[in-house]
């Protein structure tokens, strides 16, 4: 609960969580691969969460994403489900929680890269590494700037709501809303996708 606590406090000079003396010994090495990325995810450094070893299935995954055109998207969607499933069922047995957190780690850096693009600041250069490294290029690149953007603005809308056409960067929300389990769930395979990613987050959350 701490570790959800520091992801989720807008309080970020509050002290990050140590490691529980009582962590089983074979979990000891995620928690504190854990630990170390939570300062990178609350300030929506994707690009260093993902660079983690710990969750090189995720940078691979998305790797050449932002290359993606609109017609792959659903299969994107599909892949990051699998991802998340296979990263949970090869935990270490004592471990399994760790690994829903990892999967949270992952979203709440692309949601803080996401919300620092829309509404908190600062941007971030064209040039940066964080830029760079990221899977869907710069967060404050507009939404309808390239089709695979509007694609995004099109998988975020919800109850018949589209997303407001002037944010930027609607790929990281798209990416937070993937791995949350909490896009629109659009026919059986979506809704079965969707009990997936919920049940691959439940172990840690």
């Amino acid at each position: 609960r701490q570790v959800e606590v520091a992801l989720l406090s807008t309080e970020f000079s509050n002290s990050l969580p140590s490691l529980p003396h009582d962590v089983p010994a074979g979990c000891v090495a995620e928690c504190e691969t854990l630990l170390r990325l939570l300062d990178s995810a609350r300030s929506g450094d994707l690009a260093s969460v993902l660079e983690s070893p710990w969750l090189s299935s995720f940078k691979s995954k998305l790797s050449g994403a932002s290359q993606m055109n609109d017609g792959t998207l659903p299969r994107l969607q599909t892949e990051l489900i699998e991802t998340c499933k296979s990263f949970s069922q090869a935990a270490p047995a004592s471990a399994a929680g760790t690994r829903g957190l990892g999967i949270l780690i992952v979203a709440i850096a692309s949601l803080q890269m996401y919300l620092r693009a829309n509404f908190t600041g600062p941007p971030v250069e064209a040039g940066d590494e964080a830029v760079l490294s990221c899977p869907f290029g710069s967060p404050d690149a507009a939404a309808d700037a390239t089709p695979l953007g509007v694609a995004f603005q099109e998988a975020l809308e919800a109850n018949g709501e589209p997303l407001y056409e002037l944010v930027c960067g609607p790929g990281y929300l798209w990416l937070t809303s993937a791995l949350l389990g909490v896009l629109s769930a659009k026919g059986p395979a979506s809704t079965e996708q969707h009990a997936d990613t919920v049940g691959s987050l439940a172990a840690g959350i």
